[in-house]
């Protein structure tokens, strides 16, 4: 019974973000996503600082959350996300 619910954890985790990989998949700067996170309108986990800069890990759904409701994002801009 604990191996099926290990098996099934295991099958549902997902890869947290950094705030490099989010900048990346929304082709924007990651200045651009630690501004969302600092303002609030981006969910982030932050991490122990390990250096003069926070780590952040961003769920995927909240940046997918984030990316439809920013207005930081230019209409140029959120019309390139609309073509990846």
């Amino acid at each position: 019974m604990q191996l099926q619910s290990a098996a099934s954890e295991i099958r549902t985790r997902v890869v947290m973000l950094t705030v490099q990989d989010a900048a990346e998949k929304l082709g924007c700067h990651p200045v651009t996503i630690r501004r969302a996170i600092k303002s609030g309108e981006l969910q982030a986990m932050k991490l122990t600082p390990t250096s003069s800069r926070s780590q952040y890990r961003i769920h995927p759904e909240d940046l997918n959350r984030w990316m439809g409701r920013s207005t930081a994002l230019s209409k140029p801009f959120a019309e390139r996300l609309n073509d990846c």
